[in-house]
């Protein structure tokens, strides 16, 4: 409306007039906003003065439970939230204002907003009013504190206020993080630095017992991973499901941490042993081509073959080996394909998206045939028997025939293979 509109004008002249004829102080727009909401983010105090003097509630809410102070703080309106922060102590007679941590309808108090919109002048002034640092929001949301926040965005100059305030780097969210787990899976080098001087535990584990070292490795982050080593983190714990960072890193595809991993005492990575506490027998070369055909498998099973001296020849408990999963892979490819194609049928669709996808569809398959065919020249050309049948008396080249696997058929009668 347009006494909204007034409300976050800086002009406040515009705001008197509408207030003189229409006294709603408390209107609501489409989402709740009161004009108190607009003026806390408007560039001057002016409007939210002239409004508090009038009456209106500094603990309104809008529709996803924000207060103007929310607002203020969201949009880093410092000087705002000192109106807003004066005005509500002195209503308390010079008692701390007890909206200064009420949280909205997703948890999150103003400091949680400002620390996670990088506004440092709005969290010192919510802090300057007591607003508790390590307040975090109660279930059913995430255990999260500012500093986590702010440890999640980047920002060391956030991060220092923060501890200097009082909040602790050693805070658990619901999954056993600290600020520094926060950090870490974000890739935050900076604020991993400023946390592991502030006296963050380096081998804090989560409650699946992954260590910072498993998330900087699954996450590919390289740089963190080196100052949590430098720290003292121990590389080669295993987490609840016995996976080491580094086999974790493997299956990820992040090449240069597995490296950095092998290169750090007590590190091995097991190529040939069941990497999946023996319930399948899969080596790491038969979980690797159950991902996505693409350069990535193709440099990891080249790595297993040219670091690792793994045995490509290795069976599963089933019988497969890996030229068997290739042609699995291509298998399951082949049917996601064909599900989407049948989308493609819907008359819903348009002319443009149906174009759009065809040539998707058309890029990926061309993309999965090429590595398909570099992946069973790698196979072959290291041992990977053809011609090994599994516990259905099934060999690679009758399982693609009986999967309908016609390229790999076609490469591997090529090879001089004929089935069964």
């Amino acid at each position: 409306t347009a006494l909204h509109c007034a409300a976050v004008n800086p002009e406040h002249s515009y705001l008197a007039h509408l207030l003189s004829s229409v006294p709603q102080l408390e209107a609501q727009d489409g989402h709740g906003w009161r004009p108190l909401h607009y003026a806390a983010v408007a560039t001057c105090t002016a409007p939210l003065e002239l409004l508090l003097a009038r009456g209106t509630s500094v603990y309104a809410v809008d529709q996803n439970g924000d207060t103007p102070l929310h607002k203020a703080a969201c949009a880093g309106r410092s000087s705002n939230l000192e109106v807003l922060l004066r005005f509500a102590s002195a209503a308390e007679k010079g008692g701390p204002f007890r909206g200064v941590d009420r949280p909205n309808k997703e948890g999150w108090t103003p400091l949680h907003l400002a620390a996670k919109n990088g506004h440092l002048e709005a969290a010192q002034v919510l802090i300057r009013y007591k607003a508790d640092v390590n307040r975090t929001p109660g279930a059913p949301f995430s255990q999260i504190s500012p500093l986590m926040c702010t440890a999640q965005q980047g920002n060391c100059d956030m991060v220092h206020m923060l501890v200097s305030a009082g909040a602790s780097v050693e805070l658990l969210d619901e999954c056993g993080r600290t600020a520094l787990s926060h950090a870490v899976l974000n890739g935050q080098t900076a604020v991993c630095a400023k946390l592991l001087r502030l006296g963050s535990n380096p081998n804090r584990a989560d409650v699946g017992g992954n260590t910072l070292v498993h998330y900087a490795a699954a996450y590919g982050w390289l740089n963190c991973l080196r100052l949590l080593v430098e720290a003292g983190a121990a590389p080669h714990k295993t987490n609840s499901s016995k996976a080491t960072p580094v086999l974790v890193a493997f299956l990820k595809g992040h090449m240069g941490i597995v490296d950095y991993l092998l290169d750090q005492p007590g590190v091995e990575l097991g190529a040939d042993s069941p990497s999946d506490a023996g319930t399948t027998g899969r080596t790491l070369a038969m979980r690797a081509l159950r991902s996505q055909l693409s350069s990535s498998v193709y440099a990891r099973l080249q790595f297993l073959l040219e670091r690792q001296s793994s045995d490509i020849s290795r069976v599963d408990q089933d019988g497969n080996n890996a030229l068997h999963y290739l042609a699995l892979a291509d298998s399951e490819f082949r049917h996601a394909q064909s599900l989407e194609e049948l989308e493609l049928k819907k008359p819903s669709l348009d002319v443009a998206h149906i174009e759009a996808m065809q040539a998707r569809l058309e890029k990926e398959r061309k993309e999965h045939e090429r590595w398909l065919e570099q992946l069973e020249w790698l196979l072959l050309s290291n041992g990977c028997s053809p011609s090994a049948v599994n516990k259905e008396q099934l060999s690679p080249l009758s399982l693609a025939l009986h999967k309908g696997s016609l390229l790999l058929v076609q490469l591997l009668v090529e090879a001089g293979n004929q089935p069964d």
